[in-house]
């Protein structure tokens, strides 16, 4: 077999985008004298450069002087290079990516821990099962991860204080929120208080990786947000995005089945006031009775029923 077929096997085989280094090490390993390896690298540099030129190859040029990386044009559409390809070349110019998961089951928490190894480039820092525990890891010297992963029951359930704390504290720290649930009250909150990115639980885990990456390189990652979140930001209607103790109080009392007269007593204020809480929530959350606000709360992670 040429040397020319064997590149061209060997890319086929290491389906990635490979460097002229890798597709070395890949034909030859270290059966080659040392002295020789010049040499044979000068040759498939050459002929990497030839079948580019008879568009049997695509070349993409690296920044920072990091040299070419070499592809098959079927790994490409029109002049972008498919997802997963893209991915793959990411994974390797990126280096690792520290990450801290905060999730209060275990099971969720571990599965999710095996998924994001799985990716090759990350590297899990830090496990906490709430807000609390996670704060007490960095103050206590753990590693300062590139991002966080937030389940949303975790942090909503303490007001976002944690997520709060975390963009106080370590302003470098990317926030990314895995909800429940895409519920627009929800999202604006986590917005609202310093989220850099936000997924549903249900995503597929190359839509995982992709917002990692995403947020490793830049600030933000939206792209799975509803365009109702969108339009309500556009029309300013940020209401219902700031939660006092008191307001947290009210939702867990209408999730109780108290009555709100009963609440206003149990909490020692005026009907008036109890009635404003119930307007600004009905009309954050969209609730039109209790029954939808208790429902809501719960489904927002406004209120942990545990």
């Amino acid at each position: 077999m040429s040397l020319r077929e064997k590149v061209i096997t060997c890319l086929s085989e290491l389906k990635e985008p490979s460097s002229t280094a890798q597709i070395y090490n890949h034909i030859f390993g270290s059966t080659v004298e040392a002295k020789e390896r010049p040499k044979l690298t000068d040759k498939i540099s050459v002929v990497l450069h030839n079948l580019c030129v008879d568009n049997y190859l695509r070349h993409i040029v690296v920044p920072r002087k990091r040299g070419y990386f070499y592809c098959l044009p079927k790994w490409y559409s029109g002049n972008k290079l498919k997802e997963e390809y893209q991915y793959k070349l990411d994974s390797k110019l990126l280096g690792s990516i520290s990450v801290a998961l905060v999730d209060d089951q275990i099971l969720f928490r571990k599965g999710l821990k095996e998924i994001l190894l799985s990716f090759g480039n990350i590297k899990v820092e830090i496990e906490a099962s709430n807000g609390t525990t996670l704060m007490e890891m960095l103050a206590g010297g753990s590693p300062i991860p590139d991002i966080c992963i937030l389940s949303s029951p975790a942090i909503l359930s303490d007001n976002n204080l944690t997520l709060i704390d975390i963009k106080k504290k370590f302003k470098k720290v990317k926030v990314l929120i895995l909800a429940a649930y895409d519920h627009e009250f929800t999202i604006r909150k986590m917005m609202y208080d310093g989220a850099n990115g936000f997924l549903t639980k249900n995503c597929y885990p190359i839509e995982l990786r992709k917002a990692i990456h995403t947020l490793y390189k830049q600030k933000y990652y939206w792209e799975k947000v509803p365009t109702s979140v969108w339009e309500s930001m556009v029309n300013h209607k940020r209401f219902g995005l700031s939660v006092t103790e008191k307001q947290l109080k009210f939702l867990s009392l209408c999730v109780a089945g108290l009555r709100y007269e009963d609440i206003a007593l149990e909490m020692g204020i005026s009907t008036s006031t109890i009635d404003g809480y119930k307007d600004k929530f009905c009309e954050s959350l969209g609730a039109k009775s209790k029954s939808d606000l208790s429902l809501l709360a719960i489904k927002t992670g406004l209120i942990d029923i545990k």
